[in-house]
């Protein structure tokens, strides 16, 4: 869980994003959000 934590503040986040993106529609907002929920925490 730390590795993504970190990917957040990295700039192997923007790809993360955009593989989980191009994998189903919606994927760079859901994401997003997620990332966000794990910085909150």
């Amino acid at each position: 869980m730390g590795g993504v934590k970190s990917a957040t503040f990295s700039n192997d986040c923007g790809h993360v994003l955009t593989t989980a993106s191009s994998g189903y529609p919606g994927g760079y907002n859901k994401v997003k959000i997620f990332e966000l929920r794990k910085m909150n925490n």
